[in-house]
């Protein structure tokens, strides 16, 4: 009788299981592979799933770095270095393009996944080209963000903003 109990109790989870797994998969949260009972691996990243003697590795969708962005904070300016407008970056195809208020920074640039934080990685983009005009109170503004910009800053992704930061400077961004 307590052998039948167990076995009913474990048929029962592994149903609640089976139906709580088949509506996050329907709402996009997670997908399962199907077959046996597969457990998540946590903190592996791609999402990793474990069966038996098995290990199936899936791919994660690479992260893009898109659309318009204006920062609203710019913190560890060295000194003497003002911004008088704010930054403004656009990630389109491969290609930034970025101004601190005066002369137009634009060249292609690569984003590298961090493999172990999700949302994050190193914005890469060393040969930036700029227009060149001369704007009175803007140009070390702009010669720093050339700077920044090449540095292979650090990159935080979240709903509608980036953060970059580097070099003792962060600049959060929000999306236009």
């Amino acid at each position: 009788m307590l052998a039948k109990s167990r076995i009913l109790k474990a048929v029962v989870a592994g149903a609640a299981l089976t139906v709580l797994l088949a509506g996050c998969a329907e709402n996009g949260a997670i997908q399962m592979p199907t077959g046996a009972d597969y457990l998540v691996r946590p903190g592996v990243n791609p999402i990793s799933f474990v069966h038996a003697a098995h290990l199936v590795e899936m791919e994660q969708p690479a992260m893009q770095l898109t659309g318009n962005y204006q920062s609203t904070e710019v913190t560890g300016l060295p000194a003497g270095v003002t911004l008088t407008d704010p930054i403004t970056i656009q990630f389109a195809d491969g290609t930034l393009s970025a101004s601190a208020g005066c002369n137009r920074l634009f060249g292609p640039y690569q984003f590298e996944p961090n493999a172990g934080l999700a949302n994050s990685g190193t914005l890469v983009a060393e040969n930036l080209a700029a227009t060149m005009m001369w704007c009175e109170g803007k140009m070390e503004g702009e010669q720093w963000l050339i700077k920044f910009l090449t540095s292979k800053p650090t990159v935080m992704v979240g709903m509608g903003s980036v953060v970059l930061s580097g070099d003792g400077a962060s600049v959060t961004l929000m999306e236009q």
